[in-house]
């Protein structure tokens, strides 16, 4: 027999997490494929499944009637499938290679029915709601299954005939408990709906459901439901809906409570105008209350981010007020995947060397877009060769960075089951979780933003105490410090025409200040220039240079460094000019 009592306590949490559970939106979007239990709770798949199990020609009932006619009258069916063959034969409509034994019917029959019933009778207690399929019912269902399987095993298989021997089964008693409890189901199941379409099938599980999980827009569905039941609403992430957003689920007539759960630290809903901007068309509902000083619940403990990593947040935003969960404690939650103080829990890495590039609207840094892409091959690498399963999400504010990113990585990553890669803005990526985060911030040289720290209060005020707490924690690490790096960015500036600058300002780079002779028309000229400063007259000359521009009047360029005492010799060159220096 089928073990009857697991499926009973089986049963009681199906019935409670399952068939009052209801998911509805973009399934695609969400991708529902990729959780099997999602998929169970999806509104699109229930919908498919109900209609299949209550089709009045080729549902459940139809299978347990069938069914019912093969146990009690087994050769008036093999009857019936012989005359079926002569008609065929008759009418040249289709030939049967082989006719089947009494047997060999008996057998292959049972089995597609058995099956596609038991199929069936699961799906049904299993997504129909508690409302019209109760405890009592959910049992009897289960008996029908495990008889079902006894009838298979102790009938069905060591079933033999003789032609003269005449067939009954209802002499069985597994058949005759089989009977009556199929009979019992059909009875107490007679007043389940006829359904004419996916959309009445879909509005009524969302009427019988007693958790509807969906977007506010999506809500928006429930409104047109004759019958509503909802009363408490719970809004996730609430300080990222805008509150008149907020306003679709809020108008359900039956609503009682509502409870807002969501954190207005975080980044706000995106607002593109500057006009809807100003008239704070971004703020949520849960922002207002916090500033009307409403009641609210702090949830004080953190159980993602490593204790570095959630330290500047911490300090700096939440005011010392987050604790860091006993898990993020352990010494086993601490990784490090690459080799190298510039790899560790937490690193900044400065690259002041890329250019900000506009594509429309959006910006991307492709010397940004190299240096994620060879860390993440760096991580592949690792992960197969210590066969170590490592997710990474990469996160930037904007999506030409994305699309770089995505671009240059093609499908990569795509089919590896140890080392997987989400890449995604900053928006889409909230809320999500993985190994490692890497994060493009699409900075670089004379760059007038900051990237998604420009959406912040204060951003400025935030970016450089984040700077400054990375360097005090020695964090803080130079891109081009690390060989490697290094020349990963002058080919990337050189594949984008912008190896000169770079040069120069790498030669540059421990230079606080330079004294500059220039020699013009034999008169001496003797100028003091920050590094910055520096940066920009060597660029201007270089360019100059290279155009013709006082080629044949200046005679020497020599550079001094104002404090130090080693020196050198080298040249700057280019494909028109070449000059020499000295840096003491």
């Amino acid at each position: 027999m089928y073990p009857l009592h697991m499926e009973v306590h089986m049963i009681k949490l199906i019935l409670i997490r399952i068939s009052n559970i209801v998911v509805f939106g973009n399934g695609k979007r969400m991708k529902i494929d990729g959780f099997q239990e999602l998929s169970q709770v999806f509104l699109e798949n229930r919908v498919s499944v109900l209609a299949d199990c209550l089709s009045p020609t080729t549902g459940w009932r139809s299978k347990a009637v069938q069914m019912i006619y093969l146990l009690k009258f087994p050769e008036a069916a093999y009857g019936s499938y012989l005359n079926e063959i002569e008609t065929r034969d008759a009418m040249k409509e289709q030939v049967i290679k082989k006719q089947l034994s009494i047997k060999e019917f008996l057998t292959k029959g049972f089995n597609g029915l058995a099956k596609k019933l038991t199929d069936m009778v699961r799906n049904l207690y299993t997504h129909m709601p508690t409302s019209f399929v109760s405890l009592k019912l959910a049992r009897t269902m289960m008996t029908v299954i495990s008889l079902v399987q006894s009838i298979r095993d102790s009938v069905i298989q060591p079933f033999s005939v003789s032609e003269q021997t005449e067939i009954t089964f209802t002499e069985f008693m597994v058949i005759k408990d089989f009977l009556q409890t199929v009979k019992e189901v059909l009875g107490e199941t007679v007043s389940f709906p006829k359904l004419s379409d996916d959309q009445e099938t879909g509005n009524f599980c969302l009427r019988n459901a007693c958790l509807v999980f969906c977007t506010a827009t999506s809500s928006s569905r429930l409104h047109t439901l004759n019958q509503n039941n909802i009363e408490l609403l719970v809004v996730d992430e609430a300080a990222q809906l805008r509150e008149c957003e907020s306003v679709i689920p809020l108008q359900l007539s039956r609503l009682r409570d509502v409870i807002l759960v969501g954190d207005e630290l975080q980044l706000p809903a995106m607002v593109k105008s500057e006009i809807c901007k100003e008239k704070h068309f971004g703020r949520s509902l849960f922002e207002r209350l916090v500033s009307l000083e409403h009641t609210r619940h702090l949830l004080n403990v953190q159980y993602r981010m490593h204790p570095d990593i959630s330290l500047f947040p911490n300090e700096e935003i939440y005011g010392g007020k987050l604790l860091n969960g006993p898990n993020v404690e352990e010494n086993s939650y601490k990784k490090q995947f690459l080799e190298g103080d510039m790899f560790g829990s937490y690193s900044f890495i400065h690259l002041a060397q890329g250019k900000v590039e506009f594509d429309g609207y959006s910006r991307k840094n492709m010397v940004e877009v190299a240096v994620v892409v060879e860390l993440l091959a760096k991580l592949h690498k690792e992960s197969v060769k210590n066969k170590q399963k490592i997710s990474v999400g990469c996160i930037a504010p904007y999506k030409a960075q994305v699309t770089a990113i995505q671009k240059k990585l093609g499908d990569m990553y795509q089919t590896g089951e140890d080392f997987s890669v989400k890449v995604g803005t900053v928006d889409g990526f909230q809320g999500c979780e993985e190994d490692m985060i890497i994060i493009s911030t699409v900075t670089g040289v004379r760059s007038d933003s900051i990237g998604f720290l420009d959406t912040l209060k204060s951003s400025s005020e935030i970016w450089e105490r984040l700077v400054d707490n990375a360097k005090v924690r020695c964090c803080y690490h130079v891109g081009h410090e690390d060989k490697y790096l290094g020349r990963l960015i002058t080919n990337t500036l050189e594949e984008h025409d912008d190896g000169y600058e770079y040069s120069i300002y790498y030669f540059l780079r421990d230079i606080k200040f330079w004294l500059i002779h220039l020699i013009h028309n034999n008169i001496e000229a003797k100028l003091r220039y920050t590094k910055v400063e520096c940066v920009s007259v060597f660029f201007n000359f270089g360019r100059n240079f290279e155009n013709g521009w006082l080629s044949n009047q200046i005679a020497a360029m020599s550079l001094t460094k104002g404090v130090g005492s080693s020196s050198s010799s080298s040249s700057l060159s280019s494909s028109r000019f070449s000059q020499n220096y000295r840096k003491w």
